[in-house]
């Protein structure tokens, strides 16, 4: 699914999407770029590329390159807007041995 088939407004009114940020399991910097993605691209129909860049600036309380970054890096292989859980339980191969 590419982002321009994903209704946002409906991805965050529905009860289970609330559930899951209500845990801290939805990464809001990444849901934000991708809200800041889409409305680029509302923008870019009806203004300049520069117009539309500086007015999502002001909105968010980024920097121009901030949202320039957000727009035209890389996309990496990083889940989608579903954080990582963290490996709290880190052992080392050595105090596994000392348990033997």
């Amino acid at each position: 699914m590419n982002n321009s088939e994903l209704n946002i407004e409906q991805l965050l009114n529905d009860p289970s999407f609330k559930e899951f940020q209500s845990h801290g399991l939805i990464d809001e910097k990444a849901l934000r770029n991708l809200k800041i993605r889409n409305e680029y691209m509302l923008l870019k129909k009806t203004k300049t590329q520069l117009g539309a860049i500086f007015e999502l600036s002001e909105k968010y309380g980024l920097t121009f390159d901030s949202i320039h970054h957000i727009l035209y890096r890389k996309p990496s292989r990083k889940m989608s807007f579903v954080t990582r859980p963290t490996n709290i339980y880190k052992v080392s191969n050595k105090s596994l041995l000392s348990l033997y």
